[in-house]
């Protein structure tokens, strides 16, 4: 059985590194095929071959949930291959959006984070939506862990002699109660009769772990008889998928559907009322509370005030890092305090990106504080004319996650380039893109930008910044 309740992140930290390289390979790649169309669909092959090798290693890590999610977006680049689809706008939203959370999943379950892939949902829906699909659904993400203690009241019911044979009749039972019930045939009735035949089945199983499958089934059997499931959970697959399960049993036969059937019944108690003892002690035996998304999304008036006073305290923060240019010591601490204020009310949001951007703000500003870039003016290396007489600025690089981060200041107008992770950032003049004042920022070696003022560090992830790495706010990319 999979081990996700207390995930241990010691196996994905062994291999961290590698899969970071493959998630900055797949999404390389796929910016080169949507900067060339089909004419470079050798890019989206290279980025499913890539993602397909990285999709062996979430599974040998027992990432079931994540697997899951990846082999959905695998199937989207293998659809747009056989298809040869050139990209849509559609398509790269979607699959930027989808690494940027298989991404994000991966640091926080390295930082400690529960394994609770409910929360790449939104995603997985919208690669559902990409491929035509109407929906998804959550039950596909949901993958708790079996290997627990069951407790003793399971375990110590006695086992009955001629247990096939007991089977067998409960079998039938169960038949006749389904279908009674199905037809709406006195169905408060049939459904007692099923769960008096699922708990006659699990004393016919042995008394270890085989007994966790008919325990957790009398629990949504507690819920359809109380009324305790919310109205869009349909559990007429699961009733159906029980009575395969005790033909397994007659047959002595391993059926591979149960794995996918346990997980499917305790998605449905995790959802469901407390309704009996057995459901309560189901929940706490297995923690399915755990599986669940933390919060509910808030609605669109409280998420208003947050976005406001997000937006305050960003203003508040930018206010502080002109200070620090300044040379005020003590602002580095001020900054930091400020970040970590926003990231708290980031928490409330239903969505990863604006989180991701205020923890990768709050790392930013931690890097920041140990890391104080000079400036100094000087005429640009090789320049002549109007040109020489430009200054230039320099700051220091560093590492951020898995993207460099270059902070300095300079002016208005320039862009920058950076040699790698301790050398100097400079300061070029770019050619008629504005003037104005001197600015700070931070970007990706990789990516010339202009300055247009005053920012705090934002990644841009579409838009006329797409593909060009951390940039930030009002800037223009190459």
């Amino acid at each position: 059985m999979v081990d996700t309740k207390q995930f241990n992140p010691l196996p994905l930290l062994s291999v961290k590194a590698g899969l970071d390289s493959s998630m900055a390979q797949i999404s390389s790649e796929l910016e080169l095929y949507f900067a060339e169309g089909w004419a470079g669909n050798q890019h989206l092959r290279l980025a499913q071959d890539e993602l397909h090798r990285a999709v062996g290693v979430l599974q040998m890590l027992s990432l079931e949930g994540l697997a899951v999610f990846s082999r959905e977006l695998e199937t989207v680049l293998q659809e747009m291959l056989a298809q040869q689809q050139a990209p849509t706008s559609m398509h790269r939203d979607t699959l930027r959006g989808a690494m940027l959370a298989l991404s994000q999943y991966l640091d926080a379950l390295a930082d400690g984070a529960s394994n609770t892939a409910l929360r790449l949902f939104y995603s997985y829906q919208e690669l559902h939506q990409l491929r035509g699909l109407e929906s998804a659904f959550e039950v596909d993400l949901f993958f708790p862990e079996f290997g627990v203690e069951l407790p003793a009241e399971v375990l110590d019911v006695p086992l009955v002699p001629a247990a096939l044979a007991s089977v067998k009749k409960a079998r039938a039972q169960y038949q006749r109660a389904l279908l009674k019930w199905l037809r709406q045939d006195n169905p408060a009735q049939s459904l007692r009769t099923m769960r008096a035949t699922v708990q006659a089945v699990m004393a016919c199983a042995p008394q270890d772990q085989q007994r966790a499958f008919w325990w957790i089934a009398t629990g949504l059997l507690d819920c359809l008889i109380h009324d305790g499931l919310p109205a869009e959970l349909n559990a007429n697959k699961l009733l159906a998928r029980i009575d395969l399960q005790m033909k397994s049993m007659v047959e002595n036969k391993q059926r591979d559907t149960e794995y996918n059937t346990t997980c499917g019944m305790q998605y449905m108690l995790a959802r469901s009322q407390p309704v009996s003892e057995t459901v309560d002690k189901i929940k706490q035996t297995y923690e399915l509370k755990t599986y669940l998304p933390e919060t509910q999304p808030l609605s669109h008036g409280e998420a208003v005030q947050v976005l406001g006073q997000m937006h305050a305290l960003l203003l508040e923060a930018q206010e502080v890092l002109e200070q620090c240019v300044k040379g005020d010591d003590e602002c580095g601490k001020r900054y930091t305090e400020k970040l970590e204020h926003l990231c708290n009310l980031s928490e409330g949001l239903d969505r990863d990106t604006l989180q991701f951007l205020c923890k990768q703000g709050g790392r930013c500003g931690c890097w920041g504080a140990r890391h104080e870039p000079g400036y100094s003016a000087e005429p640009a290396p090789g320049a002549g004319g109007a040109g020489a007489h430009q200054r230039w600025g320099r700051g220091v690089c560093g590492d951020l996650g898995d993207c460099r981060l270059a902070v300095g200041r300079g002016r208005a107008g320039q862009r920058a380039g950076c040699g790698g992770s301790g050398s100097d950032l400079r300061f070029g003049p770019a050619a008629d893109h504005g003037s104005g004042g001197e600015g700070w920022f931070g970007l990706a070696p990789a990516c010339g930008a202009k300055v247009s003022g005053w920012h705090p560090v934002v990644p841009d992830f579409g838009g006329d910044g797409a593909g060009c790495g951390w940039v930030v706010s009002d800037v223009l990319c190459p």
